[in-house]
């Protein structure tokens, strides 16, 4: 990563308390509080058909949202999140699940999936948990009505609302120093994010064809064991007697060695491919807004420019609406500087702390291990080579 990204200190170390406020989520949200399933085709004979689900959150004593049996589509999906980065802009939005053109129940699988890490993300949040976005999502009557009322809210939505709401939101985040040339920085983030994008997606090719590999290993291996049981028999019967306990012991082993073949491609795809895609849509996100701070760069750009055209002779005639254009960029110019110290001191810490997390909620049989595992800024890299025979 650039030089000038510090690792955030845990909350041990800190003596319990974080350094980015919104990295102390909510560690008794966990997915299973989230049910995303059942799954039914819906539309007009005439219309265009669409899948719905059955969106439930488990209530318990913390709670402050709970919801059973609410019926939602993908494109409301798409507006939760929409509409929480219009609440936060900014802010690193948790990723839903791409749109594909040709599905199959591989796919429809992995999509209830990713919607419902993304429903249990926004839940481990307060103040994504409390938003008016997600509580209208979760309305089981009058779903519409409150989209309508919370598109007017955000429409009337400004910069004060916004840097307001980050004040208790991201209160240690503001509070760090602005470092020096930050749209240079801001640029190299976005360089290094494309080259770990990069990076990942060779990664996630080849983790395809080791699956594949796997899976012919496996092939080969209940044939290997099928020929020498066929074998066995064949010369058991020739002899007329049972087959040495050497023979059967190989067998056995042969046996439990074709099982755990059989095993790995799915653990490979569960625990390695899983955890690889996972975080290439992260990456996505935090480049979502690292492309939203650029934007609002530009716009105060344009503020400076247009204070700069006023000449002493204006200023005395058009003084009411210079003051407004002074009052505009001041305010933009605020809302840029609080955009970069979240952009350094949340999304991106943020970012890194969901990847090591995934690598190992991913992988339980590496942290079981104990292996020497080298957790460097998301991307896991085995660096022990005596690994277990088991795995």
């Amino acid at each position: 990563p650039p030089p000038w990204v510090v690792r955030t200190p845990s909350t041990h170390e800190q003596g319990g308390n974080c350094v980015v406020d919104a990295m102390a989520e909510d560690p008794n949200k966990k997915i299973d509080d989230v049910s995303v399933c059942d799954p039914k085709l819906e539309g007009t004979n005439w219309g265009t058909k669409y899948v719905t689900y059955s969106v439930s959150v488990n209530a318990n004593t913390d709670s402050k949202i709970f919801a059973k049996g609410v019926r939602r589509r993908y494109k409301d999906f798409l507006w939760l999140r929409t509409s929480l980065a219009k609440t936060f802009p900014g802010l690193m939005i948790p990723p839903i699940p791409g749109k594909r053109i040709f599905k199959d129940e591989k796919f429809d699988e992995e999509r209830q999936l990713g919607l419902k890490r993304f429903l249990c993300m926004l839940l481990r949040y307060s103040y994504f948990e409390e938003s008016e976005p997600l509580k209208a999502f979760l309305t089981k009557d009058g779903f519409e009505d409150e989209k309508k009322r919370v598109e007017k809210q955000l429409d009337s939505r400004s910069c004060n609302d916004v840097l307001t709401d980050y004040g208790v939101i991201c209160t240690r985040a503001l509070s760090r120093e602005l470092p020096k040339d930050s749209l240079e920085q801001i640029l190299i983030l976005q360089d290094f994010l494309n080259d770990s994008k990069k990076q990942l997606q060779e990664m996630l090719s080849s983790s395809n064809h080791i699956r594949s590999s796997l899976e012919d290993i496996s092939t080969h291996f209940k044939a290997v064991c099928s020929a020498l049981e066929t074998r066995q028999k064949l010369e058991d019967g020739l002899l007329g007697k049972v087959a040495p306990e050497e023979n059967i012991d190989m067998l056995k082993g042969l046996n439990s060695l074709a099982t755990n073949a059989a095993e790995s491609p799915i653990l490979w795809d569960k625990h390695f491919i899983d955890t690889i895609g996972t975080e290439v849509i992260y990456i996505d996100a935090v480049k979502e807004t690292i492309t939203h701070w650029i934007h609002q760069n530009k716009e105060l750009k344009r503020c400076t420019e247009k204070l700069k055209k006023y000449s002493d002779k204006t200023k005395t005639k058009e003084h009411v609406k210079m003051e407004a254009d002074m009052k505009k960029e001041r305010q933009q110019r605020e809302f840029v500087v609080s955009l970069t110290r979240i952009m350094m001191y949340h999304n991106l810490p943020l970012l890194f702390q969901i990847n090591v997390r995934e690598h190992l909620r991913h992988c339980p049989f590496l942290s079981n291990h104990r292996p020497n595992w080298l957790c460097c800024w998301g991307v896991t890299t085995c660096c022990n080579t005596g690994y277990p025979t088991d795995h």
